[in-house]
């Protein structure tokens, strides 16, 4: 696939894909590591990559992911995205993204020049509240995709199937770090949130059984165009880089030197009540961080150190 060949005149290209446009050549060329191997079925893939951007872009990383942790996936299937054929983990992966919900700020329309006119980003709790209900929007809508389309499939049928969720769904999401999709799932912080038009929305999805048929979600705050900066390591860059790690009591703060793997900041976050389970052992053995039942209590296995949240601003001497 040719991604960064454009096949769409500039009015109709995303506006994160031209930034990637006029970024250095090395942080294009992260994506196009991350999409060797990658098969566009439906042919549709570059078009959508250049007009919508973070949905394609999400599941490159995911498949890059994938690669990582050498689970082989056959594109012989026109859906879900991703069956895993070969490899510890056998099973189905769809994935989908929370984006803004109509008449909100999209999150692409914060600006380095805005980062930089207001440095105090707004509170986690008020990112989070909307985060949670965008992120249980898109996950019912994909559940309800399952029970009608998914999973009808012959090769789907009797498989693990993992939901791989990212949060793009207004400026700052990355600040969230796990409060929304652990609403969501597992009731953490809220019991309910409640939509503009009034509308209640109870969480605590995998508290109960009422998405059996999901056995996990992989999920990631911080596989943003960050990740991309930070694997590509650019030297005629000028880059500073602020994250936060689980166990550090400080926000760490870099300037050039930083680096982080493909796989930092990404969470297997496993439904206890799912007809089938996955082997969290095999997950912990690869480094990932988990979330599952045991017993009666949500436990959380995150190697200290780990990647929970991280901003980034980069530019370019002229």
């Amino acid at each position: 696939m040719e991604l960064f060949k454009p096949v769409v005149n500039e009015a109709a290209q995303h506006l994160n894909f031209k930034r990637v446009m006029n970024s250095p050549a090395s942080h294009r060329g992260v994506i196009e590591a991350w999409a060797e191997g990658f098969v566009d079925r439906d042919k549709k893939f570059v078009k959508e990559f250049q007009t919508r951007f973070n949905p394609c872009f999400w599941e490159l990383y995911v498949f890059a992911c994938l690669k990582e942790l050498k689970l082989v996936a056959d594109f012989t299937f026109s859906s879900p995205d991703f069956v895993v054929a070969n490899g510890f983990c056998r099973c189905c992966i769809e994935c989908v993204v929370a984006e803004h919900a109509k008449g909100k700020q999209p999150e692409h329309s914060l600006t380095i020049e805005n980062r930089l006119q207001n440095l105090e980003s707004p509170r986690r709790e008020d990112v989070a509240y909307e985060a949670t209900l965008r992120l249980a929007n898109s996950i019912s809508s994909k559940y309800a995709h399952y029970t009608g389309h998914y999973g009808t499939l012959k090769h789907v049928v009797g498989k693990p199937f993992i939901l791989a969720v990212a949060p793009f769904e207004e400026p700052h999401f990355w600040i969230q770090r796990l409060d929304g999709i652990t609403n969501v799932l597992y009731a953490y912080k809220l019991n309910h949130v409640r939509k503009e038009n009034g509308t209640e929305i109870s969480l605590g999805f995998f508290m109960d059984d009422r998405l059996a048929e999901i056995s996990a979600v992989i999920f990631s705050n911080v596989a943003t165009y960050g990740k991309v900066v930070a694997l590509a390591n650019d030297k005629d860059s000028i880059r500073a880089f602020v994250t936060a790690r689980h166990g550090h009591t400080e926000l760490d703060q870099y300037f050039q030197s930083y680096t982080e793997s493909l796989l930092d900041g990404l969470f297997i976050l496993h439904n206890p009540k799912a007809r089938f389970l996955l082997d969290t052992r095999k997950f912990r053995k690869h480094g990932l961080a988990q979330i599952y039942g045991d017993g009666p209590h949500v436990v959380a296995d995150i190697p200290h150190g780990y990647l929970l949240e991280r901003s980034c601003m980069t530019f370019e001497p002229k």
